[in-house]
């Protein structure tokens, strides 16, 4: 964290120290003259012309550097009244807030910067606690920040918060709000306090008092930014949990339906290889077509009763197994499942077909359909 601080002679002390060398350059002056004027004394009378003449040129060029140095003290004087007020207007109009402090916490002296942040008037501020404007929770951390500078004397800082809220302040709304639909009410960061950083520097003008200056800094919106990202990492961790927790309860349900579509096809396989087995185990002929009177799939028996092997059926139309005086017969069957193909039906025909030989065989089928 970094705040500005700066170290300026208080107004009351650059007069008082200017006052302190002014009395003793004056007390110097009296003690050299009186020193003068020892020499003279009851051995006045019995001093020559000479030496009295010698004496007054003395003192007149005394009287002449006296007048020189008190021209010089008052131009001295003027430059620091001048410094005094360039520093008074300075301390006034900074934009850091600067309070002057006794041991006691007690205001002695406050600039337009801190009235405005604690919500007076910086003259009324004088004679009033800095105390007052503490938020409570943070007393006992501020009155041990005051013993602290009362015993040991050194610089020390602390950050606190204050009780009050100055008209007009703003600070800006936690991002947490549109990103994680935050609500306002509930955001435990969204408070109203002003946070300032105390930076503590103590001085001893006079034995026995301490004067203790102040330079406070807002620092509000930094530690609404700090409080608002532990806040946002706080909830973005918690949602990374809950999502994990998501994805492993989804990764369990895609497990379970997998095992459940395995064993699914394993049942497929099975039941397909049972129906296989009684298709083949069939003394029957059982021959399969497709819509284009193509065979799709014939049994063992089928090979067996024509003679041919798999590969010389699969694929090819029926019409290789009906001789031609049968071949309108069977387009009369055909047509009639195609007419009726909404109606499950089953018809028992006789139909001679052709073995591989190219015999004739008679042979009795039963033609089955669904629509």
């Amino acid at each position: 964290m970094i705040t500005q601080s700066t170290e300026k002679p208080d107004a009351v002390t650059v007069k008082t120290e200017a006052g302190q060398l002014l009395d003793e350059y004056r007390e110097n002056i009296r003690k050299r003259a009186e020193a003068l004027l020892g020499k003279s004394g009851t051995d006045f009378k019995l001093m020559s012309i000479s030496d009295i003449e010698a004496l007054v040129f003395e003192f007149q060029v005394h009287q002449i550097e006296l007048e020189l140095q008190n021209e010089e003290l008052k131009k001295a004087h003027h430059e620091l009244s001048i410094s005094r007020d360039d520093f008074a207007r300075l301390y006034d109009l900074s934009p850091i807030a600067y309070l002057t402090l006794d041991e006691h916490g007690i205001i002695r002296q406050a600039n337009r910067a801190a009235g405005q942040l604690l919500g007076y008037p910086h003259k009324e501020l004088v004679n009033m606690k800095l105390g007052k404007f503490i938020h409570p929770s943070d007393q006992d951390s501020y009155y041990f920040f005051l013993q602290d500078l009362a015993l040991k004397k050194n610089d020390r800082i602390l950050n606190l918060k204050l009780g009050i809220q100055p008209a007009g302040s703003r600070h800006s709304e936690c991002q947490g709000v549109p990103l994680l639909g935050c609500t306002r009410a509930l955001c435990r960061y969204n408070n109203p306090y002003t946070y300032v950083e105390l930076r503590a520097t103590v001085s001893s003008n006079r034995p026995n008092e301490v004067q203790i200056g102040l330079a406070i800094q807002d620092i509000t919106e930094y530690m609404h930014s700090q409080e608002t990202i532990s806040c946002l990492n706080e909830k973005l961790e918690q949602k990374i949990v809950e999502q994990t927790s998501a994805l492993i309860e989804s990764n369990r349900d895609l497990t379970n339906k997998i095992k459940e579509l395995r064993q699914s096809k394993q049942q497929l396989r099975d039941r397909e290889a049972r129906l296989n087995a009684i298709f083949n185990a069939s003394i029957e002929g059982i021959i399969i077509l497709d819509s284009f009177g193509r065979m799709v799939s014939v049994n063992n028996a089928v090979k067996t009763i024509f003679g041919y092997c798999e590969e010389e059926l699969i694929g090819y139309p029926i019409n290789n197994l009906i001789p031609e005086s049968q071949y309108i017969q069977y387009i009369r069957h055909v047509r009639l499942l195609s007419v009726n193909q909404s109606v499950e039906m089953q018809r028992r025909i006789t139909q001679k077909f052709v073995q591989k030989n190219a015999h004739g065989v008679s042979q009795q089928f039963a033609n089955k359909t669904v629509g």
